[in-house]
């Protein structure tokens, strides 16, 4: 994403903050049963992806005491919902079950305006810097201002719901991996990865007439040439990785944070 693309997204004023809810009304009735709730966490300094957030286990627990002994940190006043308690009336925290939180994890940490304590790689990782969840704008992420984002790039094999990748390497991988394609090929998906697929598959990339001139022409072979030097030689060995059952494609981190139409994964709204 350019530099002045990224000025663009923060100069709006009026911006969505607001999370759309994924959830549905449910009828009157439920008893008053609670389970152990969940907060949301910050990994430790030291861990793999620090400052990372994820969802953790309710500060009543032994579970918690050993995640602070680790140097994580609970987000208590980012995890609680609108529901309040029949005994206290006070607002119930988060519960794995309840909110769905293998689907809608961080819905209730944005509802409470928690988008702030992202760190940008996560954002950039979950891909929000591309499309927010839940139809937010990309100005609640102000600590992206700083950053120069990665340009999404779309394999054009794919369905137009299938995410873009955030470099080069993810790309040729997945050519590899999804598609069975050699690295030479893979070149080729570079061609019109910067926009788009409106279709997929065999069906034949349209162009417009101002995307056929020599100068276009040329700008895109020069931008192949670099994405392709910036990927390398990509190594791939498939019994290393893991690979989503339902649309194929790698999957980066844990299973519980892999979205993807097809398995209806969480915070891909």
């Amino acid at each position: 994403m350019s530099d002045t693309a990224t000025a663009t997204i923060f100069e709006e004023q009026d911006f969505k903050t607001e999370p759309d809810s994924p959830f549905k009304p449910k009828s009157a009735g439920k008893g008053a049963n609670r389970n152990i709730p969940n907060c949301y966490w910050r990994k430790g300094p030291e861990e793999a992806d620090p400052g990372w957030i994820i969802v953790g286990p309710g500060l009543e627990t032994r579970q918690a005491d050993r995640w602070r002994e680790r140097g994580r940190e609970p987000l208590t006043d980012l995890s609680f919902t609108n529901r309040t308690s029949p005994k206290t009336g006070a607002r119930e925290p988060i519960e794995y079950r309840e909110d769905q939180l293998d689907r809608h994890r961080y819905y209730w940490l944005f509802k409470n305006g928690g988008a702030r304590e992202f760190t940008p790689a996560q954002i950039v990782a979950h891909k929000w810097h591309i499309k927010p969840p839940y139809g937010m704008d990309v100005a609640v992420f102000p600590q992206l201002e700083e950053y120069v984002l990665p340009e999404p790039l779309w394999c054009v094999m794919c369905s137009p719901t299938t995410p873009p990748y955030n470099t080069p390497g993810q790309l040729f991988q997945h050519g590899m991996i999804g598609h069975k394609l050699d690295i030479v090929a893979c070149r080729a998906l570079l061609e019109d990865a910067r926009t788009p697929p409106t279709a997929g598959g065999l069906n034949p990339v349209l162009r417009r007439k101002d995307e056929m001139t020599p100068e276009a022409e040329a700008e895109r072979k020069a931008f192949v040439e670099k994405a392709a030097a910036e990927a390398g030689e990509v190594q791939v060995n498939v019994s290393k990785l893991q690979i989503c059952n339902a649309c194929g494609q790698q999957i980066e981190g844990t299973l519980a944070g892999h979205q993807c139409e097809e398995s209806r994964q969480p915070d891909g709204a």
